[in-house]
């Protein structure tokens, strides 16, 4: 009978060893599990900032090619060119009469040709606008998608007018006017402010 219950004793105590392990195993598990989750939590959130901090950038290199660069990824790409005319430019037109209103002439080089079109700086933040305008000329802007064009648009336009250079004063029509200097002279450029208004049509 001891011998009973010594082995008794033995399965007894096996049996709550095992059950001491699974209790071990399972709370290690979880444990591990816990920790695995945090380490996904943290990485998922660390790409989501990733991506929020990706940003496509429109530049003009020295060649005259416009190109988007990705920033902020952790591989180097290449700069995308975006555009089948190179060495983009505004110039601005500004009324005699009224010199705070505007209207700028977009111009870039298609085919080895200057091709140039009239903008309304009321509405150079709209891409769909800016796209039409430019089409005109057969000037093309390249992206997945139109929603993309349209950015892209939005961006290089942008881009110019900080970049602008040549600004124009022109009067309403061909006439007599005095310039800053107080000197007598008479208009005679190539457009005048309402040829440039119909220009805009």
């Amino acid at each position: 009978m001891d011998n009973f219950t010594e082995t008794q004793i033995l399965e007894k105590i096996k049996a709550e060893a095992r059950i001491e392990e699974d209790f071990c195993k399972q709370r290690n598990h979880q444990a591990l599990r816990g920790q695995f989750e945090m380490q996904r939590n943290l990485v998922r959130e660390n790409e989501r900032e990733l991506k929020k901090s990706q940003t496509e950038v429109i530049a003009i290199n020295e060649q005259g090619v416009v190109e988007v660069q990705t920033q902020n990824l952790r591989i180097d790409v290449n700069p995308r060119i975006v555009t089948n005319f190179f060495f983009p430019e505004i110039a601005t037109f500004r009324r005699l009469k009224n010199q705070t209103q505007e209207i700028y002439m977009f111009f870039g080089d298609l085919n080895n040709s200057i091709r140039y079109v009239f903008l309304d700086p009321e509405k150079c933040g709209s891409g769909t606008y800016v796209l039409k305008k430019l089409a005109k000329i057969g000037c093309q802007i390249f992206a997945p998608t139109l929603a993309m064009k349209k950015i892209y648009a939005t961006q290089m336009i942008t881009l110019l007018i900080t970049q602008r250079k040549d600004s124009f004063v022109v009067s309403d029509r061909r006439e007599w006017y005095i310039n800053e200097a107080g000197e007598i002279k008479f208009f005679d450029e190539k457009w005048t402010w309402e040829e440039l208004l119909e220009c805009l049509k």
